[in-house]
């Protein structure tokens, strides 16, 4: 580690933290003592902030004290996982049509942060979150990115494409911070031309990041664009893949072109981090102190270890908004095996998750899903969306109405994507009264049928 790094790691960081009146820090050391913590004692940790979590939601949150009033069960009741489970799902619908009621009242609303998820399924969610669940989600992802081979400190190459992250580098603050304390390097995913991948490939070159963190797909084609242009020197020594599935014929790719291995990363806007591959790659090793992630059959029955089935995420850690038994819409399985690496951290396998491919201009212009998410989340009369492209020059947008949709809804959606497509693209509107799911049973943002070999 460089000077400078250290001098972040042991100065600037922890000194940033008590300046902000912030436990990011302080959460942070305590995670990278806990992974290596006995499975009986991680579990316990969990059963512990679970049962917090259910009396602190029944006394305060009108939703779930109704919840529990309507199936007869009061917090103290649940002490085992036989009684977890007769909690009901969350569902999205739940959640849009519940917000108000779903907020604590022991929290001033001004005080709370409001966030929204990033609509992978077409459908984003809004939903509001306390500065202790702030904490918590910048401390994780350090104690994960430093499994990559990166140390806190090092520079990073940031290849991302929601607007609202982005946003928040705007402020002489935010960048003066990320001068001196996070060093990233950003390159705007949501929209990938050749000009911009080339001028972020040079300074790429020159910055040297340790760590390129990246959504899947993009980082594919900045590989796959590398590699057809034949540019060499970029050394990062590890890369972490998130937002989208990782394609095991793209993973390969990346890593037989930046000459490292790719971490595969999950999570979702509404929890944060949930799992993260180690240096074995042997499955994603779960944010156990953070979330408590279950595997659950059509029937809601548990899948066992190695079955598919739908993700069920509680985030241990949100008082504000909590969220209990909340079906994020992505399959999966939990692994059961043991890692050789030490950690106990349960494992789990994506077997199917988020697919956002891009929407691709006439002009040759990535549009990446993560990025067109933000274009209907306040769009109170469109229920859902799906983008839909079956040639380069044009875009379908299957649509949904809800009870309050006008035809404004509809321009002012195809005003907001012609800002990034373009006037040259056409786009058509197809109102239908659902959209089919997958096999999965999640509906897909982006469904593309343009091949890469139509992209000149």
């Amino acid at each position: 580690m460089k000077i400078y790094s250290k001098i972040v790691k042991y100065g600037l960081y922890p000194f940033w933290a008590f300046k902000d009146k912030s436990n990011w820090f302080k959460y942070w050391k305590g995670l990278e003592e806990s992974q290596w913590w006995s499975l009986e004692k991680i579990n316990e940790l969990q059963w512990q902030k679970m049962k917090n979590l259910l009396s602190h939601a029944y006394q305060n949150v009108v939703y779930y004290k109704n919840v529990f009033d309507k199936i007869g069960l009061k917090p103290e009741d649940v002490t085992s996982f036989e009684e977890w489970k007769k909690l009901p799902f969350l569902e999205k619908n739940d959640i849009r049509g519940n917000l108000e009621m779903l907020i604590a009242g022991n929290y001033k609303k001004e005080d709370l942060l409001k966030n929204g998820s990033g609509g992978s399924t077409g459908s984003p969610v809004m939903f509001y979150e306390d500065k202790n669940k702030t904490d918590w989600r910048l401390a994780a992802p350090l104690r994960h990115n430093r499994w990559c081979g990166w140390d806190i400190g090092e520079r990073i190459g940031w290849i991302w494409g929601a607007p609202r992250d982005l946003v928040e580098f705007g402020n002489l603050k935010a960048k003066l911070r990320n001068l001196i304390l996070d060093r990233l390097l950003i390159m705007n995913a949501y929209e990938l031309k050749n000009e911009d991948m080339y001028r972020f490939a040079g300074k790429l070159k020159k910055y040297q990041p340790t760590m390129i963190l990246a959504y899947a797909n993009a980082l594919y084609l900045f590989a796959k664009f590398l590699k057809d242009k034949e540019i060499e020197g970029i050394k990062p020594v590890g890369i972490i893949a998130t937002g989208e599935v990782l394609y095991p014929e793209r993973r390969e790719l990346i890593e037989s072109v930046f000459k490292c291995k790719v971490f595969n990363r999950y999570g979702s806007r509404e929890v944060g981090l949930v799992a993260s591959e180690c240096l074995e790659h042997n499955g994603m090793h779960i944010n156990a102190e953070n979330v408590f992630v279950e595997f659950v059959k059509k029937d809601g029955t548990p899948a066992m270890h190695g079955e598919m089935g739908e993700i069920v995420v509680t985030d241990l850690c949100n008082y504000a908004t909590p969220l209990i038994r909340y079906k994020i819409g992505d399959v999966g399985s939990s692994s059961g095996a043991i890692c050789p690496c030490g950690r106990n951290l349960p494992l789990m396998e994506m077997v199917e998750g988020r697919t956002s491919d891009f929407i691709v201009t006439p002009e040759n212009k990535f549009i990446s899903g993560p990025g067109l998410s933000p274009l209907i989340m306040d769009l109170t009369g469109i229920k859902q969306v799906q983008f839909v492209q079956k040639e380069k020059g044009m875009v379908t947008i299957k649509t949904v109405k809800d009870i309050s949709f006008q035809e404004e809804d509809a321009e002012r959606l195809r005003s907001r994507l012609q800002k990034y497509t373009g006037k040259t693209m056409q786009i058509v509107f197809e109102f239908v009264d659902e959209i089919p799911k997958q096999q999965s049973g999640k509906c897909q943002l982006i469904v593309s049928e343009v091949s890469m070999k139509e992209i000149s």
